[in-house]
């Protein structure tokens, strides 16, 4: 029976704690907006901007925010330049395979088929295209040296 009651105080203070929080970040957040209004003299805001400013922050709360550093897979000890040039290469493969592709799509299945579905295998096979442009680089390289003698 104790712990029972215990337990029921132990809630009441635990939602007092949080009541008087509460009313802390709005009482705040009215100080930050009556604050900027003065400084500004501008009175029109939008209610976006008021519920904006009367949420926490995330920083007090210990959330940082994440940054999103985007890294091809496999290419984390190269330097910059070479990634630099193998993405420059990726972008123009992918590009010009995605254009060939379309091309080839209206022509194999008609300018319905070809203009209004073939985008799609076409965007398939350029971005394997793009990820693979060393190999078909040195694929064509063999295939030219190959036919010119």
């Amino acid at each position: 029976m104790r712990a029972r009651l215990a337990a029921q105080e132990q809630a009441i203070r635990l939602t007092e704690i949080a009541d008087r929080e509460q009313k802390l970040n709005v009482q705040m957040a009215a100080e930050t907006f009556s604050t900027r209004n003065e400084t500004s003299g501008d009175t029109n805001h939008s209610d976006s901007q008021t519920a904006g400013e009367m949420l926490p922050s995330p920083v007090r709360y210990g959330f940082e925010p994440v940054v999103m550093d985007i890294k091809m897979p496999g290419m984390d000890g190269l330097s910059d330049a070479v990634l630099r040039v193998y993405k420059v290469g990726a972008w123009i493969t992918g590009i010009l395979t995605f254009i060939v592709c379309w091309i080839y799509a209206i022509s194999a299945y008609g300018f319905l088929l070809g203009v209004g579905l073939g985008w799609l295998p076409s965007g398939i096979v350029a971005v394997i295209a793009a990820y693979l442009w060393p190999l078909l680089l040195i694929g064509i390289i063999l295939l030219v040296y190959a036919f010119s003698k």
